[in-house]
């Protein structure tokens, strides 16, 4: 008996364990596809923070090694809630601050990370579709061992 590569297939693609199956697994894979992108902009929030972190140090230490002037002294209680020591002590909380937020913005990725690789690891595992495939084989090849042969017909003796 010969089968039909193509007819079979169709027959095994248009089961309707298996169409369930694949559209699970194109779930799965667009899980981890999202959760592969969830990584990826976690990670980009960290480099944001990042460059906020040198930004209050930069600013914290600007010029440190030179005294401000009475007149900007002045000009700070003018224009800004307290003087260059209060200035100092605001980007200092500022830099703990960030420095906090990168912390807990590494554990998301961590955590990113983590769920990316279980999604993963439970989509190899995963033999549903492979199942539902080889049983609609042998469904096909049981109905092509039941289909009358085509030639002739033995002839008795």
């Amino acid at each position: 008996m010969t089968i039909d590569d193509k007819e079979q297939s169709l027959f095994v693609e248009a089961q309707p364990a298996v169409i369930a199956a694949k559209k699970k697994h194109r779930q799965r894979w667009l899980a981890i596809s999202e959760a592969d992108r969830n990584i990826i902009q976690q990670a980009r929030k960290v480099t944001s923070l990042l460059y906020a972190f040198e930004l209050c140090i930069d600013k914290m230490y600007c010029d440190s090694d030179k005294q401000l002037s009475e007149e900007e002294e002045n000009l700070l209680r003018a224009y800004t809630p307290g003087d260059s020591e209060r200035w100092f002590f605001d980007y200092n909380n500022a830099q703990e601050a960030v420095q906090s937020a990168i912390v807990d913005q590494c554990r998301k990725v961590g955590l990113a990370d983590f769920q990316h690789r279980k999604l993963k690891e439970e989509n190899e595992s995963c033999e549903e579709l492979s199942v539902a495939r080889s049983a609609a084989q042998k469904e096909y090849q049981q109905l092509q061992e039941q289909k009358p042969k085509r030639g002739r017909p033995p002839t008795k003796k």
